[in-house]
């Protein structure tokens, strides 16, 4: 008998203002939202992830037990990649930062620097000024043109290319298991 009284008890205000609400949500267009990152978007952000896991910087190249995890240009990877902040990265945390310029990668700091595809215009991954800063990119050849890591789409399938020679130059060594991995470019 309770139970059909409570059926019965009219709405309360706060109902109603909880549906209302509710339909609102439902009713935004996904275009609103933005755009979430797809299935291989993540795993690039992933990727990008534990690679860095089997890098080696220099011993004065990280301060503080924080790598800087950086990204430029307009991609639903860098919306994912944005997702590590705080997360361990072997004996460091992550720490995210989005660029305006690609030239911001010394200034601010950064370990791994991601850049999206049609970020660099002439086409020729960005000079690190001796710096040993990972660069990650998933541009067509972008290992073979000077990038560090080139990660390469093909089907539903995400592989990378490694350029040792880059990596070397910056002082930043790649452990083996990585490079077994890797289709190695110079």
């Amino acid at each position: 008998m309770n139970h059909l009284r409570m059926l019965a008890r009219p709405r309360t205000s706060r109902h109603r203002l909880r549906c209302i609400a509710l339909a609102a949500l439902v009713a935004v267009p996904a275009w609103a939202l933005g755009d979430a990152p797809s299935r291989e978007d993540q795993i690039k952000a992933a990727l990008v992830y534990k690679i860095a896991k089997f890098i080696e910087w220099p011993a004065d190249a990280v301060r503080d037990g924080v790598l800087v995890f950086c990204a430029f240009g307009d991609s639903p990877v860098v919306a994912a990649l944005a997702a590590i902040e705080g997360r361990a990265v072997r004996a460091y945390r992550a720490k995210f930062s989005r660029l305006e310029a690609p030239a911001g990668a010394v200034a601010g700091g950064c370990h791994v620097l991601y850049l999206a595809t049609g970020a660099v215009r002439d086409r020729t991954p960005v000079a690190h000024g001796g710096r040993a800063i990972l660069t990650v990119g998933d541009s067509e050849d972008f290992a073979v043109r000077g990038g560090m890591v080139g990660l390469v789409s093909s089907g539903n399938r995400v592989s990378f290319e490694i350029n040792l020679r880059a990596a070397r130059a910056a002082g930043i060594r790649i452990a083996a298991p990585l490079l077994e991995l890797a289709d190695v470019v110079e």
